[in-house]
């Protein structure tokens, strides 16, 4: 049998499953004990994920389902504890956006969301170390020249690391950098999404 503790905290209802919630299993035993505080009129609920690790496509959208039926009776659903990657699971697919989510280890989205002020991308590489005033004047020369981009000539060059100049890009946008690693997408989704788009 799959184990889910639920414990009361107040006016908040603390599930946590243990084990994998890829598992249908032990989402359908989450999924039933969500339900079952709902039909109890318990509608704050705290979903711990501290022994989940990891999340799918399948488990993100009970988890909006489960928000959306609590929110409509004056409630609220919480996340807590995710680690690193379903802390960035949850950020990536904007999740996080409608759901609370409490990640003591981390930012929080309302602090990643904040976006720090625009720097020019040789300025902020200059700033990181990694260029010298040197090279960011033989990449700006090449660019009249040339008409590429900046980054493309970084890396083209060796100047930069493309790893390196896409985290400088991503502080420069303000966009979290995500490194696609498995466990952070599902490759069944690969499948289906057109060559072109990816």
């Amino acid at each position: 049998m799959t184990e889910i503790t639920r414990s009361r905290i107040g006016v908040n209802i603390y599930l946590a499953p243990h084990g994998s919630l890829a598992d249908v299993l032990t989402l359908e035993a989450l999924s039933n004990e969500v339900q079952n505080a709902i039909n109890r009129s318990e509608y704050h609920l705290i979903i711990d994920l501290a022994n989940v690790p990891t999340l799918t496509s399948r488990v993100l959208e009970a988890f909006l389902n489960w928000r959306e039926q609590l929110v409509t009776k004056g409630g609220a659903l919480t996340i807590v504890n995710a680690n690193a990657l379903n802390f960035e699971i949850l950020t990536i697919t904007e999740v996080a956006k409608q759901i609370k989510v409490v990640q003591p280890h981390h930012q929080t989205t309302e602090e990643q969301q904040k976006k720090p002020e625009s720097k020019r991308l040789g300025d902020l590489l200059l700033e990181l170390q990694l260029i010298t005033p040197e090279v960011l004047d033989k990449a700006l020369q090449f660019q009249n020249a040339t008409g590429k981009r900046l980054g493309s000539i970084f890396i083209e060059k060796g100047w930069v690391a493309e790893k390196d100049f896409l985290k400088a890009l991503s502080a420069q946008l303000g966009i979290p950098y995500v490194h696609l690693r498995q466990g952070i997408w599902e490759a069944t989704i690969s499948n289906i999404i057109p060559r072109d788009a990816q």
